[in-house]
């Protein structure tokens, strides 16, 4: 299922869109707050067959391509996953280097955001950011989302960021 908003489309991940997934997922200033470092592209690989495979499974969720509406240009990608339960869903977005502090990321949460709102099962998102990521902190606190809990993961702190529906 395709989503759109002002500037862009997001366009689920399917073999036509492994060049920019794999674009995105390899660049060590994009994965800096996600992985530490970008991933190699046997890892990128296997992430992306589980993308695959996800948006398969949960069609009404979804991991995607986003590019501009009018250019084509591949900006980065966005994600909607089901967190635990069917009730509560991941939100995520991320911009390639080159298209950070224009907005896109405020964008692509408000989009994410709204077509959660469409589904009634849905009660709750969770945005999962590390701490010092601080950009990606104030998009999602300034959509309402509060602070829940900080938490490690693989040795990694992250916190997790909730806003009820």
């Amino acid at each position: 299922m395709n989503l759109t908003s002002e500037r862009l489309l997001y366009i689920p991940v399917t073999e036509a869109e492994r060049e920019g997934y794999m674009a995105w997922y390899t660049n060590d200033k994009v994965m800096k707050y996600i992985t530490g470092k970008g991933l190699t592209k046997a890892q990128a690989n296997e992430r992306f067959a589980k993308a695959i495979e996800s948006n398969l499974a949960n069609p009404e969720m979804g991991l995607y391509v986003v590019k501009h509406r009018e250019t084509n240009k591949n900006i980065g990608i966005a994600k909607l996953a089901y967190f635990n339960d069917n009730n509560t869903v991941e939100v995520g977005y991320g911009m390639m280097p080159d298209n950070w502090g224009q907005g896109y990321a405020t964008e692509m949460l408000l989009c994410l955001m709204a077509h959660c709102r469409a589904l009634p099962q849905i009660k709750t998102l969770v945005g999962i950011v590390k701490p010092e990521n601080k950009a990606s902190v104030k998009v999602l606190t300034k959509q309402g989302f509060v602070l829940d809990k900080v938490a490690l993961s693989q040795g990694v702190e992250e916190a997790y960021y909730k806003l009820d529906l």
